[in-house]
């Protein structure tokens, strides 16, 4: 099960303008660079002023192993551990 999903529903969204670009940081796919490399950072209501937004996107079996490694990292268990916990439902 995803936790913590109340706190991302309770966040603003945000875009950053990175020189000549508009861009949606997404989670896990290098938003921490992003947002310290951002010129100007626009929320919520001011987003509507942007005229074009590029979104970077990840190859999905370099997020699933990221994914994997944090959900790992955040429970105290070994990567080699984890089959075993989705083979008897153990792991959302």
């Amino acid at each position: 099960m995803l936790s913590g999903w109340n706190k991302l529903l309770n966040t603003d969204c945000v875009v950053l303008n990175i020189g000549d670009h508009v861009i949606y940081p997404i989670f896990r796919v290098g938003s921490t660079s992003l947002v310290a490399a951002a010129d100007k950072k626009y929320t919520n209501e001011q987003i509507a002023k942007c005229t074009h937004i590029d979104i970077l996107i990840r190859d999905p079996g370099d997020r699933f192993v990221s994914g994997l490694n944090e959900y790992c990292q955040q429970n105290n268990l070994d990567v080699e551990a984890v089959p075993h916990y989705k083979e008897n439902h153990q792991c959302a």
